[in-house]
Parts: structure tokens; sequence; C-alpha cells
């Protein structure tokens, strides 16, 4: 039997100052449940590693863009 791994972070979560997050590896879950709240929002691992993921590669696209537009004013492309 797994141990559940639970992590307090700080920062605006659902309008709370901080928040207790859970990660259960055994049933591949995470959750969150902000401080003083009694709901705590639950999902898969995969879909966070999903967001994770995209959120990163659209950023770094972003960045990509901005760079040739950038070259592209200077009338190096």
């Amino acid at each position: 039997m797994t141990r559940k791994a639970r992590v307090r972070v700080t920062g605006r979560i659902d309008n709370a100052a901080s928040a207790t997050i859970t990660i259960d590896a055994t049933a591949g879950l995470i959750g969150v449940r902000p401080f003083r709240r009694r709901r705590e929002y639950t999902l898969p691992l995969a879909a966070v590693a999903q967001h994770i993921i995209y959120t990163v590669v659209r950023a770094e696209l972003s960045e990509k863009r901005k760079g040739r537009k950038r070259l592209a004013r200077r009338g190096a492309l």
C-alpha cells in the first residue's frame, strides 16, 4: 500500500491564500483542496500532465512567433 503525498502550496487558488495538493499514485489521481474549503477538485494525473504539456508548448510557440515578427520588422526574414 502506497501512501498519498500531501503538499501545501501558496498562492491565490479559488480565492484562498493556499491549498493542499494530494497525489495518489496508485489510483493515478491528483486532488486540490483550497484552504478552508470543503470541496476537493480531483483529476487524473494523465489529464494534468496533458494540460501542462499543452500550456508549455503553446507558450513556446507564442515566443517563437514573437521572435519571427521581430525579425520580420527588421527585414531579416
